[in-house]
């Protein structure tokens, strides 16, 4: 999956500038790639992770 795939699939699954961690942490794992980069491409759309499985963000 590219860079571009995994942006363009952030903004669809993204509601109100919101995504789930655990979609994103599935999301990582299916493009092979680490939780931290899933973040940073999310920092840099301006989009927020709720749902936090460890409760750190909400």
């Amino acid at each position: 999956m590219t860079n571009e795939e995994l942006r363009q699939t952030i903004q669809t699954q993204s509601a109100g500038g919101k995504v789930s961690c655990k979609a994103m942490l599935d999301l990582a794992q299916q493009a092979e790639i680490t939780a931290k980069q899933i973040g940073e491409i999310c920092n840099e759309l301006d989009i927020k992770i709720s749902a936090c499985q460890l409760g750190c963000f909400k």
